[in-house]
């Protein structure tokens, strides 16, 4: 599974990396795009200007580039994860401009300095899907972005529309969607980085497995208890 994460440190510089776990031979690149790049849709072969300058990792095959993530001069960053079983593309639509979803990334970091910019972006646009020469299929996306300030949101559109979501704990997955995720979350309120202390419950005394059981639902926790039984 992919997951993508932001974080600000101390000193307000903010932070942005993700995993890339895909079932698909990818030979990705990196690439350095140039202010005032002009390049043309793959839907309507309309020409764009970038206005920013952008630093990214993609692949170019089949004439197509794609790109996975990157960051502009603006310290505007983004990246696509996969959504199988959510993702709903449009048809292009009358009065909304449309972009391919393998164009989509480059759109927004030639475009965007901010979240701001994003969010007034989007409302004039609308996410068409084409196959692309990885996975020959019009694979189903979503999108994360953060900024210098350390806004984060989440781009997904499904069969609800088009959605620009605030992530305010700055990570974002794979399937299910974004809200399902924030509701996931409530499981796993009792973690923590302390020491459970003993309890009683009635006349037993209950004591932890060992030490760091405050990290027992985390797949992956510091328990002993955990190594013996995953």
């Amino acid at each position: 599974m992919c997951t993508a994460i932001t974080l600000q440190s101390m000193q307000r510089e903010n932070f942005f990396g993700r995993t890339m776990d895909f079932s698909h031979p990818i030979e990705p690149g990196v690439f350095v795009i140039p202010k005032n790049y002009e390049w043309y849709s793959l839907i309507s072969m309309k020409k764009y200007t970038n206005r920013y300058s952008f630093i990214s990792i993609g692949q170019e095959a089949d004439g197509m580039l794609g790109f996975f993530d990157g960051v502009n001069e603006q310290g505007f960053a983004a990246a696509v994860l996969y959504f199988a079983g959510y993702a709903y593309y449009d048809l292009p639509i009358k009065d909304r401009e449309p972009i391919a979803s393998l164009d989509f990334l480059h759109y927004l970091l030639g475009r965007c300095a901010s979240i701001d910019d994003l969010k007034a972006l989007v409302e004039h646009i609308r996410i068409v899907g084409i196959p692309d020469p990885v996975t020959r299929t019009a694979a189903p996306l979503h999108w994360i972005a953060t900024d210098r300030s350390g806004k984060c949101v989440v781009i997904e559109q499904t069969k609800a529309g088009l959605k620009i979501i605030d992530n305010p704990i700055g990570v974002m997955a794979n399937s299910p969607d974004f809200h399902w995720h924030m509701t996931n979350l409530r499981n796993y309120m009792d973690v923590s980085i302390t020491q459970p202390e003993e309890v009683h419950w009635g006349n037993v005394l209950l004591t932890p497995f060992g030490q760091a059981a405050g990290t027992m639902q985390l797949p992956g926790g510091y328990s002993s208890y955990l190594l013996l039984v995953t």
